[in-house]
Formats: C-alpha cells, structure tokens, sequence
C-alpha cells in the first residue's frame, strides 16, 4: 500500500510541475503578445510622424517654388 501512496504522490508532483511549466510557458507568450502589439503600435505612430513630416517638407518646397518665381 505504501508504493501505491508513493507512486500516485511522485505522479501528483509530476503533473504539478507540468502544469506550472505550461502556465509559465502561457504567461511568456502572452507577455511577448502584449510587447509585440506595443512595438507595432509604437512603430505606426512613427511612420505616421515621418509620413507626416515628408508631407510638410515637400510642401514647404513646392510653396518656395512657386513664389521664388
């Protein structure tokens, strides 16, 4: 009865550990989600800003352009 005892105990600790494994794992990747989404975010903002920028540049151009004449 003892090795029983002590075979369904190791089997416990065994699927505890597996379940903390993939628990963690679950966390790692929504973490890595969540820093993903903020970087592309990030990134639009600033390829907007430098479209942005582009725009008023060229702009202020064709005006020096057309009143230098």
């Amino acid at each position: 009865m003892q090795i029983l005892n002590d075979t369904l105990f190791l089997a416990d600790v065994i699927a505890i550990a597996v379940m903390m494994h993939i628990i963690a794992r679950c966390i790692a990747d929504d973490s890595e989600k969540r820093r993903q989404k903020r970087r592309d975010e990030g990134y639009q903002r600033h390829k907007a800003r430098l479209k942005k920028e582009r725009i008023m540049g060229e702009n202020r151009i064709e005006l020096w352009r057309r009143y230098a004449r």
